[in-house]
């Protein structure tokens, strides 16, 4: 005959049993849910980050505007006007590729549609080269172009342009530029457009 005690704590043994399963399991899932928690709530973290680098910064890209001229400014009072055709370095709407001689200028219209900096530095591939903006006067619209010199062995290389600023809020931080050189192509790779 079977001992009734012995049923009773076989019993009570398997449900203990399965309580500490139970317990373990929701245990480990409240751990994994704290995880996900933690996980999630960098990737937040880190894609506000990413968005308050974008919204406090300039943002560059290749002007689409025709126009008839460029004031362009060399400095020291003197003020060149360049018609897009008419010279075959200033990259803008009506020409996507410089036909250039090694060390001439390539004069780059591009657009500046971000917020405003102080303390802009650019460089290609670690050089430094120039953000110019046409001269203050009738007939000129403001408008931005980089200038950096012309290589042949280069032409068509992907290279970087670093835009180093201050944003208004005392915010320090550097965009980095895809271009490729002698050619119209400007593209934001960091921080990555949305």
């Amino acid at each position: 005959m079977v001992d009734h005690w012995q049923i009773v704590e076989a019993i009570a043994a398997a449900v203990a049993t399965v309580l500490a399963v139970f317990s373990t399991y929701w245990g480990f899932s409240e751990h994994q849910a704290k995880k996900r928690a933690e996980a999630s709530q960098a990737a937040a973290e880190k894609e506000l980050k990413e968005i308050r680098r974008r919204g406090d910064a300039p943002f560059l890209k290749p002007s689409a505007e025709l126009f008839n001229l460029l004031y362009y400014d060399m400095g020291g009072g003197k003020v060149n006007p360049l018609p897009p055709g008419g010279y075959r370095g200033m990259l803008c709407k009506l020409l996507n590729e410089v036909q250039l001689n090694d060390g001439e200028e390539v004069i780059f219209v591009i657009d500046h549609s971000g917020a405003n900096a102080r303390g802009v530095s650019l460089k290609l591939d670690e050089k430094p080269i120039a953000l110019g903006r046409e001269a203050d006067m009738g007939g000129a619209r403001g408008r931005y172009y980089l200038v950096y010199p012309y290589e042949k062995v280069k032409h068509g290389k992907e290279q970087i342009i670093s835009l180093a600023f201050e944003t208004e809020n005392g915010v320090q931080d550097t965009h980095r530029y895809l271009t490729r050189h002698g050619f119209r192509v400007l593209h934001r790779i960091d921080p990555p457009m949305p």
